[in-house]
């Protein structure tokens, strides 16, 4: 191999934090992981105690209704969670498709007596409409403070590149660097990465199954079933992310 192939190499394993460290440096890293509350007990155990830091969580289903009480509740929680013990108890949404409501959140705020400027100010709000902007976006978080980064919906995005008429070897090399870099910056940051799909993606499949634990979701009357990979199911009341 010669120098021209090393050294881009070597630059890509210093953008992702490629490196060896000790097993007891991964135990000690491990011993930090937190979980945040979904708002359904069921879930939580569904998912090993709550949506963990240091990994990617991802929801997969068509109902907007439940990804939009998921994507605002966790913006919330993770504030009344961690606002005592960690200054940076703080959210990130990252909107591919105008579904974030700042007054969603200031419902939850008023119906739990809490302070609505403070809790708005704690998340970080951006908007993506393409895999490019979205990288971008991430690197930039590797600056800022924050808990969990959420992102609305990958379909969308996916779904722009492929109007613009790019390759699925342009789209997949992007989609890569997006995950990879998602990854790093959870184990770095001990911060909890959160997407949203409308249905299991097929682009890119070897990533989304490697890095991440996948929860299937559909709703039921005023009910919501949630499943995982190995076909475990639980059942939350809608009325419980609310």
């Amino acid at each position: 191999m010669d120098l021209e192939t090393v050294n881009p190499l070597k630059s890509l394993a210093a953008l992702l934090g490629i490196r060896f460290i000790t097993a007891e440096e991964y135990w000690s890293k491990r011993q930090k992981v937190q979980y945040i509350s979904t708002g359904c007990k069921a879930l939580d155990e569904l998912l090993g105690g709550g949506i963990e830091t240091q990994a990617v969580t991802e929801f997969v289903g068509e109902s907007s209704r439940i990804k939009s009480l998921l994507l605002h509740w966790l913006c919330f929680v993770v504030q009344l969670m961690f606002k005592e013990e960690d200054s940076c108890a703080k959210a990130v949404c990252i909107d591919t498709e105008g579904a974030f409501r700042p007054e969603r959140i200031v419902q939850l705020a008023k119906d739990r007596g809490i302070d609505v400027k403070s809790v708005l100010k704690n998340i970080i709000y951006a908007r993506a409409r393409s895999l490019s902007s979205l990288i971008l976006l991430i690197e930039d978080l590797f600056n800022k403070d924050f808990k969990i980064l959420l992102i609305s919906s990958l379909d969308n995005v996916i779904s722009y590149e492929l109007s613009l008429g790019k390759s699925s070897l342009n789209i997949l090399s992007n989609i890569a660097k997006l995950y990879l870099k998602s990854v790093h910056i959870a184990f770095e940051k001990n911060v909890a990465v959160v997407f949203f799909f409308i249905r299991e993606p097929r682009l890119g499949n070897i990533f989304f199954k490697r890095f991440s634990k996948i929860v299937f979701f559909r709703e039921e009357e005023n009910k919501v079933v949630f499943s995982d990979s190995v076909g475990r199911s639980v059942v939350c009341q809608i009325d419980g992310f609310q």
